[in-house]
């Protein structure tokens, strides 16, 4: 008896009136609700934390600079040639079902960002291009217009490496030519709205782009990984 009372004891408050014995009713509710969800939330937080420590691992082999964050023209023009050319390997060669996953699952990912986050990058994104000059902007959109004509006019989905040549040359000229510090205001925004992309999201992606990947072959997205690497190092 005295071991029933014990084990009654924290609800006794909520027996005083006709109002206080809802708290206990409550109460169960509101825990068996986070038991429910524990087992989803678990999932999520682990795959998480696993892009959030890849993005961090980033970030800290890149810390001595991200300060005073610069982009080299000359080195962005060369590698971004490589990048470039190696993705578009990868996107003539893609299916187009496994390329529209791909991208669908991207979009998710991007949707799923944090939106005082995102919107935070966004708009030092724009501060960032706002120190470039106007002249060089110009020149990147009619690059990109150009190529993209050119790619329909030959019927091609994807522009040939000599035009995309044309649309990184004018790039990196843009690059090379923004303030440092509101780039590097840029990549820190950019990479605090990508660690709340939501988990599960990044891995449907993961999943995804490793179907286009043994649909591509390995090694052109062996290559092309290589390649974005190199490029991000030369910022």
């Amino acid at each position: 008896m005295n071991a029933l009372r014990a084990s009654t004891l924290p609800l006794w408050p909520c027996r005083k009136s006709a109002i206080d014995r809802k708290c206990r009713s409550a109460k169960m509710h509101v825990a068996a609700g986070q038991s429910a969800a524990k087992g989803e939330e678990s999932i999520v937080s682990d795959v998480k934390r696993a892009s959030a420590a890849g993005i961090a691992a980033l970030s800290i082999l890149f810390a001595p600079n991200i300060d005073a964050l610069a982009a080299d023209k000359a080195a962005l023009q060369q590698k971004g040639h490589v990048f470039a050319e190696a993705s578009a390997d990868v996107l003539r060669a893609a299916p187009a079902g496994d390329l529209r996953n791909v991208i669908s699952a991207a979009v998710d990912v991007a949707v799923s960002v944090n939106p005082d986050r995102a919107i935070f990058a966004v708009d030092a994104g724009l501060e960032a291009l706002e120190t470039a000059s106007a002249g060089d902007l110009l020149n990147l959109v009619k690059a990109a217009e150009h190529a993209t004509s050119a790619a329909i006019t030959n019927g091609q989905l994807i522009p040939s490496d000599e035009e995309i040549d044309k649309v990184v040359d004018a790039a990196a000229v843009v690059a090379g030519g923004v303030n440092p510090n509101s780039l590097s205001k840029f990549a820190k925004a950019a990479t605090e709205a990508a660690t709340t992309a939501d988990g599960k999201k990044i891995g449907n992606l993961t999943l995804q782009g490793g179907k286009l990947g043994l649909a591509v072959g390995p090694g052109k997205i062996t290559t092309a990984t290589a390649a974005a690497l190199d490029l991000f190092t030369a910022l």
